[in-house]
């Protein structure tokens, strides 16, 4: 399963894979501009940032818990992360 998003101005296409791992691609070129692998438990959801510069992946660390990451579109750094996620997060928008 994977979660499959445009960013705002039709430039990336982001996917998260229940397998943990997360891909930003160029839409016009299909190259790979990032590649995070988040968490052996998986990530099912993810949304850009209104204004595109940023990726927001739901992350599993156990079971029904874990986070939302915060990585920047253009250079693929961690920027932040919001804690303390209890349940399924199966969508972001």
């Amino acid at each position: 399963m994977a979660s499959v998003q445009w960013s705002p101005d039709g430039t990336l296409v982001s996917v998260a894979m229940s397998t943990g791992k997360s891909f930003i691609f160029d839409a016009v070129t299909g190259a790979e501009k990032m590649q995070t692998a988040v968490s052996s438990v998986g990530t099912f959801s993810s949304a850009y940032s209104k204004d595109g510069t940023e990726l927001y992946i739901d992350v599993h660390t156990s079971g029904s818990s874990g986070y939302i990451a915060a990585y920047d579109t253009t250079t693929g750094a961690l920027k932040r992360t919001y804690e303390g996620i209890s349940g399924a997060v199966t969508a972001l928008s």
